[in-house]
């Protein structure tokens, strides 16, 4: 049995877009070679879910919900009128129903508001599965209309199912033609000896606090180079504003009460690293005088990490004792060492200092990269090693098979 899909999935960052749209001249472009340009770069996976799953004999389809000149070109281009106001709805509707899609997945609950969600199998009869990926803890009103709930981690496994709901876990994973994309551009040269890219914690709360006072330490006693998303102070709310704001939240929203509970939860752990704790007030770039790089982003973020010897990774704080994020499959699908942070998981996913090499403590890290460094051959070994089992167990070509068996089961059993 085949079928139909869409998958929605966001960029999440207005300034990457308007980037990408300025350098590959987007503008008056057909929707074909824009929505393949931003592919080619692979952010967000890039096609990849599409031509994955069109491997198995299905028809998919990949959009970036949030991309409004990609969305609003299609529209043109298929006779679809829309209200500025409420374009993202509008179109994806549209789509929808152009499509016939039998089935819909959602990368994150943001894609569509969840009103407008739940509105899609009463206004289309021929859509059979809402399908959502979770990565984090989300509020439980939203998930009610969904036929198929993936979450990225076994302690969200574990939540959901507290609350009556039946998640099926689904790591995430690393896009194996990226590889041949930059086969040309990287040749196997290591130009960086340590390395991070991603969020330094500064303007994302408390759940990010760790982070930054580990990287704040990693600049201060290594050669660690820093490429950092860091939201900007105009865009920020006061300090007692923001504890305020996040607080309500986190007791109205999330599904672990725990989190707010300081003996139980390192979000408020004041002794978790040495170098400081609290919320992160000055970006690490002001820090450190702008000796930190910008946030890099699809193929850009994959040549750093294909030309570095070792990749820190630290997960989030409401990760609580598991491990599972993108970073960790990207930096090992690209065949570099990566120092990552342990969890209760770890064994279900590389093996602890053979595949991946292991912390617990801001100063063990330090300890074992510089160890690393000293021990090339070694290095090279566990990055191999690294590589061969990502592309063997953890590559998008394997989670789409995951989600196609998920698929194929409701539908026989509708």
């Amino acid at each position: 049995m085949n079928y139909r899909i869409i998958r929605y999935s966001r960029i999440q960052n207005r300034g990457l877009m308007d980037s990408l749209v300025s350098e590959n001249n987007l503008y008056n472009k057909s929707f074909d070679f824009q929505l393949s340009s931003v592919c080619n770069h692979s952010i967000m996976y890039g096609d990849s879910f599409s031509r994955s799953m069109n491997s198995l004999g299905n028809e998919a389809f990949d959009f970036f919900s949030d991309f409004e000149v990609i969305q609003k070109q299609w529209a043109i281009e298929n006779g679809v009128s829309f209200d500025q106001k409420s374009w993202k709805r509008d179109i994806i509707f549209a789509q929808i129903s152009y499509y016939k899609a039998d089935v819909v997945y959602f990368q994150d609950t943001e894609n569509l508001k969840e009103n407008s969600r739940k509105e899609l199998k009463k206004r289309f009869p021929f859509l059979k599965i809402i399908a959502l990926y979770s990565g984090y803890p989300s509020r439980l009103n939203q998930m009610d209309d969904i036929d198929l709930l993936f979450v990225g981690t076994p302690r969200l496994v574990e939540q959901y199912k507290a609350h009556g709901l039946n998640p099926f876990l689904l790591y995430h994973g690393f896009d194996e033609n990226v590889i041949s994309k930059l086969e040309t551009s990287a040749n196997g040269k290591k130009t960086y000896d340590f390395s991070f890219i991603g969020s330094s914690g500064y303007g994302y709360g408390l759940a990010h606090e760790a982070r930054y006072w580990a990287l704040k330490e990693l600049k201060q006693k290594t050669d660690i180079d820093l490429w950092l998303e860091e939201k900007d102070e105009s865009t920020r709310k006061s300090k007692s504003i923001k504890q305020i704001s996040l607080i309500k939240y986190l007791k109205n929203n999330v599904l672990n009460p725990r989190i707010l509970d300081s003996s139980k939860n390192n979000l408020f752990n004041k002794n978790k690293f040495e170098e400081g704790s609290g919320i992160p007030l000055i970006p690490l770039k002001n820090v450190f005088n702008n000796q930190c790089y910008s946030a890099l982003f699809g193929l850009d973020m994959y040549k750093v990490l294909s030309k570095s010897k070792i990749v820190f990774n630290m997960h989030t704080d409401a990760a609580e004792g598991v491990v599972g994020n993108m970073r960790m499959f990207e930096s090992t699908g690209m065949g570099t060492c990566l120092l990552t942070d342990t969890g209760s998981n770890m064994a279900d996913l590389f093996l602890k200092n053979q595949e991946v090499v292991t912390y617990s403590t801001v100063s063990e890290a330090i300890e074992k990269v510089n160890y690393l460094l000293d021990h090339d051959e070694e290095r090279k070994k566990i990055a191999f090693a690294g590589q061969k089992r990502t592309l063997k167990d953890h590559t998008i070509k394997i989670r789409c098979q995951e989600i196609d068996q998920y698929i194929l089961d409701h539908l026989n059993n509708v």
